[in-house]
């Protein structure tokens, strides 16, 4: 009898030279044991207990994402949100926008720097009058949150300090300006200049412009 390394299935040779018989073996696993043939699955009780680690981790997050959408600061920047431009934006939109912008959603942007904060109202608020006062229309800013909803969690003086890199560098102003804010608006949020030597910041970086 010749033993082969079994990957799942094999056959033994029979008494009475009848037909070989085929036994099934489960795969081998780590922690795993064999006592006259028997499996024994030393990993079920890991497996249950990351199981139970999944289930609570999403359960704290649900809980987490209800009080967020629950409190006083989310529901009134929503509001203020879908009340630009005569709710050009939907209350599904601004509660979207909203979530981004305080680092509830996908960390593309804010790269762990802002994450899951508490929405604040007047803060938000003076971000959008850096653009209304270079008179940009509100239907204008909707159009900026729908393509760069993270701009309403940006700090007033960081988008008035990339207003005018662009002003003085590029040399744009007016409706120019206006034009090539609504054209690339992830500009209004940069933070970094590589000048083509890369740091891993490409999402917030002026090499894009």
């Amino acid at each position: 009898l010749v033993r082969r390394k079994a990957t799942g299935t094999r056959a033994v040779p029979s008494r009475g030279g009848t037909a070989p018989v085929v036994v099934t073996r489960s795969p081998r696993r780590r922690g795993d044991t064999f006592h006259n043939n028997i499996h024994t699955d030393n990993n079920n009780n890991n497996n249950d207990d990351d199981n139970d680690k999944t289930v609570w981790c999403r359960a704290s997050s649900a809980e987490a994402m209800a009080s967020l959408e629950g409190g006083e600061g989310f529901v009134e920047c929503v509001a203020r949100v879908s009340s630009l431009a005569g709710g050009a934006l939907s209350e599904e939109e601004s509660a979207s926008a909203v979530r981004e912008a305080f680092g509830w959603g996908k960390q593309t942007y804010w790269r762990q720097s802002k994450v899951e904060e508490r929405p604040a109202p007047d803060a938000m608020d003076a971000t959008v009058a850096v653009l209304l006062d270079l008179g940009m229309t509100e239907e204008e800013v909707c159009e900026i949150v729908r393509a760069f909803p993270e701009f309403l969690g940006c700090d007033a003086d960081l988008v008035r300090k990339n207003v005018d890199y662009v002003t003085k560098t590029f040399f744009v102003r007016n409706k120019a300006l206006l034009s090539t804010l609504s054209r690339k608006p992830q500009v209004l949020g940069n933070t970094v200049d590589c000048e083509g030597n890369c740091v891993g910041e490409c999402n917030r970086c002026w090499v894009r412009f």
